[in-house]
């Protein structure tokens, strides 16, 4: 592990070390690097990194986003508490996304707008059901934790898997942190692996979990 990899890795034990959701301090945790996908929007100048990790505890998901490189043509919303609600067509603008799935062809898609909205989808299969915006879930709730604003942002929240949801945290088997920014109005899309054209629904380009 870098050393960046490390501050990232302390960045997210800072905020969930502690039980969060469950009374269990054990937890497994992943460091990602999301790439950027330049094969359908060419990109001038400096571009945002994007960086993060993954935890499970129990009943939870833990995620923890950093944007660091921060160009003056991404605006970046201003987080706003009173925000926390569900709102479809997060992705067309700054969002951060996670999907996850089991083993199975059921997945969820969860979104987090930068201004503090977000939304969670299930799917039954490959973008089914098909409609526009998809299935909202009630599931998984979704609890902001933390966010930094400043040379270096950074986003965190978690996943609370219910009683009703399609599989459990311990059976998650794949997941795709992933992220759509705009500069200068243009999308860049974000991801650990990139499907030609950008897909963040094609599992074979998830990563184990």
């Amino acid at each position: 592990m870098n050393q960046t990899q490390n501050v990232i890795k302390h960045l997210h034990q800072a905020c969930f070390g502690a039980p969060s959701c469950a009374q269990n301090p054990v937890f497994e945790l992943i460091s990602f690097e999301l790439l950027p996908n330049t094969d359908s929007t060419p990109l001038m100048g400096n571009i945002p990194t994007i960086k993060g990790s993954v935890s499970s505890r129990q009943n939870c998901l833990e995620v923890t986003f950093t944007l660091t490189n921060i160009p003056t043509t991404l605006e970046v919303a201003a987080f706003d508490g009173a925000n926390t609600r569900h709102s479809d067509y997060l992705w067309e603008q700054n969002c951060l996304e996670i999907f996850v799935g089991d083993t199975n062809a059921h997945y969820y898609e969860v979104n987090a707008s930068v201004d503090g909205r977000f939304a969670v989808y299930e799917f039954d299969s490959y973008r089914h059901p098909a409609s526009l915006p998809p299935q909202k879930s009630t599931d998984i709730t979704f609890q902001w934790h933390k966010v930094q604003i400043g040379s270096e942002l950074v986003y965190q929240f978690s996943l609370a898997f219910l009683a009703t949801s399609k599989f459990k945290v311990q059976e998650i088997t794949r997941i795709n942190p992933c992220a759509i920014l705009y500069a200068d109005h243009h999308p860049i899309f974000y991801a650990i692996h990139h499907a030609t054209p950008p897909d963040f629904h094609h599992k074979a380009y998830w990563v184990k979990f």
